[in-house]
Protein backbone atom coordinates (compact mmCIF):
# COMPACT_ATOMS: atom_id res chain seq x y z
CA UNK A 1 0.00 0.00 0.00
CA UNK A 2 1.60 3.30 -1.11
CA UNK A 3 1.71 6.50 0.91
CA UNK A 4 -0.20 8.29 -1.85
CA UNK A 5 -3.09 5.82 -1.55
CA UNK A 6 -3.20 6.14 2.22
CA UNK A 7 -3.07 9.93 1.86
CA UNK A 8 -6.10 9.83 -0.45
CA UNK A 9 -8.07 7.88 2.17
CA UNK A 10 -6.96 10.26 4.96
CA UNK A 11 -8.01 13.30 2.91
CA UNK A 12 -11.42 11.78 2.17
CA UNK A 13 -12.02 10.89 5.81
CA UNK A 14 -11.16 14.43 6.90
CA UNK A 15 -13.12 16.11 4.12
CA UNK A 16 -16.30 14.18 4.82
CA UNK A 17 -15.88 14.26 8.62
CA UNK A 18 -15.81 10.48 8.84
CA UNK A 19 -13.02 9.92 11.37
CA UNK A 20 -15.33 10.35 14.40
CA UNK A 21 -12.78 8.61 16.61
CA UNK A 22 -13.94 9.95 19.98
CA UNK A 23 -17.55 9.15 19.10
CA UNK A 24 -16.76 5.46 18.68
CA UNK A 25 -18.12 3.34 21.56
CA UNK A 26 -14.81 1.48 21.88
CA UNK A 27 -12.72 4.54 22.80
CA UNK A 28 -12.43 5.52 26.51
CA UNK A 29 -13.68 8.99 27.44
CA UNK A 30 -11.95 9.49 30.79
CA UNK A 31 -8.65 8.65 32.44
CA UNK A 32 -8.25 7.88 36.15
CA UNK A 33 -5.21 6.67 38.11
CA UNK A 34 -5.67 3.28 39.76
CA UNK A 35 -4.53 4.83 43.05
CA UNK A 36 -8.10 6.10 43.49
CA UNK A 37 -9.44 2.53 43.57
CA UNK A 38 -9.70 0.57 46.84
CA UNK A 39 -6.94 -2.04 46.95
CA UNK A 40 -9.36 -4.98 46.75
CA UNK A 41 -11.18 -3.53 43.75
CA UNK A 42 -7.87 -2.74 42.07
CA UNK A 43 -6.70 -6.32 42.53
CA UNK A 44 -9.99 -7.66 41.14
CA UNK A 45 -9.78 -5.52 38.02
CA UNK A 46 -6.13 -6.12 37.18
CA UNK A 47 -6.30 -9.84 37.92
CA UNK A 48 -8.98 -10.15 35.24
CA UNK A 49 -11.72 -11.24 37.67
CA UNK A 50 -13.97 -8.19 37.41
CA UNK A 51 -16.39 -9.80 34.94
CA UNK A 52 -18.25 -7.72 32.35
CA UNK A 53 -17.24 -4.44 34.00
CA UNK A 54 -13.79 -4.70 32.38
CA UNK A 55 -13.96 -4.35 28.60
CA UNK A 56 -10.21 -4.59 27.97
CA UNK A 57 -7.15 -5.31 30.12
CA UNK A 58 -3.53 -4.85 29.04
CA UNK A 59 -0.68 -5.98 31.29
CA UNK A 60 3.01 -5.17 31.04
CA UNK A 61 5.89 -5.70 33.43
CA UNK A 62 5.72 -2.18 34.87
CA UNK A 63 2.35 -1.05 33.63
CA UNK A 64 -1.27 -2.17 33.58
CA UNK A 65 -4.20 -0.46 31.95
CA UNK A 66 -7.86 -1.39 31.80
CA UNK A 67 -11.01 0.00 30.23
CA UNK A 68 -14.07 -0.17 32.48
CA UNK A 69 -17.66 0.41 31.40
CA UNK A 70 -20.02 2.17 33.79
CA UNK A 71 -23.73 2.83 33.42
CA UNK A 72 -24.68 6.12 34.99
CA UNK A 73 -27.65 8.47 35.02
CA UNK A 74 -27.35 10.97 32.20
CA UNK A 75 -28.45 14.16 33.96
CA UNK A 76 -26.85 16.34 31.29
CA UNK A 77 -29.56 15.35 28.85
CA UNK A 78 -32.26 16.77 31.10
CA UNK A 79 -34.03 13.42 31.48
CA UNK A 80 -33.11 11.72 34.74
CA UNK A 81 -34.34 8.30 33.71
CA UNK A 82 -31.81 7.93 30.87
CA UNK A 83 -28.67 5.84 31.34
CA UNK A 84 -25.32 6.61 29.75
CA UNK A 85 -22.55 4.08 29.21
CA UNK A 86 -19.22 5.62 30.12
CA UNK A 87 -15.83 4.08 29.26
CA UNK A 88 -13.10 4.95 31.75
CA UNK A 89 -9.44 4.05 31.26
CA UNK A 90 -7.70 3.11 34.52
CA UNK A 91 -3.95 3.69 34.56
CA UNK A 92 -1.46 2.12 36.99
CA UNK A 93 1.75 3.92 36.07
CA UNK A 94 3.43 6.22 38.54
CA UNK A 95 3.45 10.04 38.28
CA UNK A 96 5.59 11.43 35.46
CA UNK A 97 6.38 15.14 35.74
CA UNK A 98 7.06 15.77 32.07
CA UNK A 99 4.86 17.95 29.88
CA UNK A 100 6.14 16.08 26.80
CA UNK A 101 4.63 12.74 27.90
CA UNK A 102 1.02 11.77 27.19
CA UNK A 103 -1.05 8.62 27.76
CA UNK A 104 -2.52 6.80 24.77
CA UNK A 105 -6.21 5.94 24.49
CA UNK A 106 -6.47 2.14 24.40
CA UNK A 107 -7.52 0.85 20.98
CA UNK A 108 -7.13 4.14 19.09
CA UNK A 109 -4.66 2.70 16.55
CA UNK A 110 -6.90 -0.29 15.86
CA UNK A 111 -9.80 2.09 15.23
CA UNK A 112 -7.75 4.35 12.92
CA UNK A 113 -6.60 1.40 10.82
CA UNK A 114 -10.18 0.12 10.63
CA UNK A 115 -11.40 3.50 9.37
CA UNK A 116 -8.59 3.61 6.80
CA UNK A 117 -9.29 0.09 5.55
CA UNK A 118 -12.97 0.88 5.11
CA UNK A 119 -12.17 4.05 3.18
CA UNK A 120 -9.48 2.41 1.03
CA UNK A 121 -11.83 -0.45 0.16
CA UNK A 122 -14.47 2.11 -0.84
CA UNK A 123 -12.04 4.14 -2.98
CA UNK A 124 -10.61 1.15 -4.85
CA UNK A 125 -13.78 -0.99 -4.86
CA UNK A 126 -11.96 -4.06 -3.58
CA UNK A 127 -10.73 -5.52 -0.28
CA UNK A 128 -7.56 -3.79 0.88
CA UNK A 129 -4.79 -4.93 3.20
CA UNK A 130 -2.99 -2.32 5.29
CA UNK A 131 -0.07 -3.85 7.17
CA UNK A 132 1.30 -2.33 10.35
CA UNK A 133 4.59 -1.78 8.47
CA UNK A 134 2.81 0.30 5.81
CA UNK A 135 0.92 2.26 8.44
CA UNK A 136 4.05 2.89 10.56
CA UNK A 137 5.94 4.00 7.46
CA UNK A 138 3.18 6.50 6.69
CA UNK A 139 2.98 8.08 10.16
CA UNK A 140 6.75 7.91 10.79
CA UNK A 141 8.55 7.71 7.45
CA UNK A 142 11.95 8.64 8.91
CA UNK A 143 11.98 5.69 11.28
CA UNK A 144 9.33 3.00 10.62
CA UNK A 145 10.69 0.70 13.35
CA UNK A 146 10.43 3.43 15.96
CA UNK A 147 7.01 4.23 14.50
CA UNK A 148 5.81 0.67 15.11
CA UNK A 149 6.96 0.82 18.73
CA UNK A 150 5.18 4.15 19.17
CA UNK A 151 1.95 2.79 17.64
CA UNK A 152 2.04 -0.25 19.92
CA UNK A 153 2.53 1.90 23.03
CA UNK A 154 -0.19 4.30 21.96
CA UNK A 155 -2.68 1.52 21.22
CA UNK A 156 -2.05 -0.21 24.55
CA UNK A 157 -2.58 2.89 26.70
CA UNK A 158 1.04 3.48 27.63
CA UNK A 159 2.92 6.76 27.95
CA UNK A 160 4.03 8.20 24.62
CA UNK A 161 5.96 11.20 23.35
CA UNK A 162 3.88 14.31 22.68
CA UNK A 163 6.14 15.07 19.71
CA UNK A 164 5.44 11.69 18.08
CA UNK A 165 1.72 12.04 18.77
CA UNK A 166 1.71 15.47 17.12
CA UNK A 167 3.50 14.12 14.03
CA UNK A 168 0.97 11.29 13.72
CA UNK A 169 -1.98 13.65 14.09
CA UNK A 170 -0.60 15.97 11.42
CA UNK A 171 -0.18 13.07 9.00
CA UNK A 172 -3.70 11.73 9.66
CA UNK A 173 -5.44 15.12 9.93
CA UNK A 174 -6.93 14.25 13.33
CA UNK A 175 -7.01 16.01 16.73
CA UNK A 176 -4.57 15.09 19.51
CA UNK A 177 -7.49 14.48 21.87
CA UNK A 178 -8.61 11.64 19.58
CA UNK A 179 -5.61 9.48 20.50
CA UNK A 180 -4.17 10.66 23.83
CA UNK A 181 -5.05 11.92 27.29
CA UNK A 182 -3.20 15.18 27.91
CA UNK A 183 -2.43 14.43 31.55
CA UNK A 184 1.31 13.82 31.93
CA UNK A 185 1.21 14.48 35.69
CA UNK A 186 -1.09 12.16 37.63
CA UNK A 187 -1.49 13.61 41.14
CA UNK A 188 -2.63 11.30 43.92
CA UNK A 189 -2.64 13.76 46.82
CA UNK A 190 -5.58 15.80 48.04
CA UNK A 191 -4.13 19.03 46.69
CA UNK A 192 -5.00 20.41 43.27
CA UNK A 193 -2.07 21.15 40.93
CA UNK A 194 -1.44 24.80 40.23
CA UNK A 195 -3.43 26.49 37.53
CA UNK A 196 -2.08 26.00 34.04
CA UNK A 197 -0.34 22.69 34.64
CA UNK A 198 -1.32 19.77 32.41
CA UNK A 199 -2.45 17.30 35.02
CA UNK A 200 -5.31 15.22 36.35
CA UNK A 201 -6.69 15.60 39.87
CA UNK A 202 -9.65 13.85 41.42
CA UNK A 203 -11.04 12.87 44.79
CA UNK A 204 -10.80 9.32 46.15
CA UNK A 205 -12.54 6.82 43.89
CA UNK A 206 -15.92 6.61 45.69
CA UNK A 207 -16.40 10.36 45.64
CA UNK A 208 -15.26 10.56 42.01
CA UNK A 209 -17.73 7.92 40.83
CA UNK A 210 -20.49 9.50 42.92
CA UNK A 211 -19.80 12.83 41.20
CA UNK A 212 -19.97 11.15 37.80
CA UNK A 213 -23.26 9.47 38.64
CA UNK A 214 -24.85 12.76 39.66
CA UNK A 215 -23.50 14.50 36.58
CA UNK A 216 -22.73 17.73 38.41
CA UNK A 217 -18.99 17.51 37.80
CA UNK A 218 -18.78 15.41 34.66
CA UNK A 219 -17.98 18.45 32.55
CA UNK A 220 -15.04 19.36 34.75
CA UNK A 221 -13.49 15.89 34.54
CA UNK A 222 -14.02 15.71 30.79
CA UNK A 223 -12.16 18.98 30.35
CA UNK A 224 -9.33 17.76 32.53
CA UNK A 225 -9.03 14.44 30.68
CA UNK A 226 -9.42 15.80 27.17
Amino acid sequence: MSSAEIRAAVTNLKRHDQWRLRNDPSIPELLAPAAFLPEEERWTIFSGNAGPLVKKLISHKKHKTAILRYSMADHLSGQNDLQKDLLCQIYTGGPVHNSEILIGRIGCVDLIRRRLLEELSFIFSRPIKLSMDDFADYVSSRSPEAGKKFLYRLNSGQMVSARNAKIMCEELLIDMDDIVFSVPNVHVSGRCPFVGSASLWAEPWDAWIDALDHGDRLGKHRRMSA
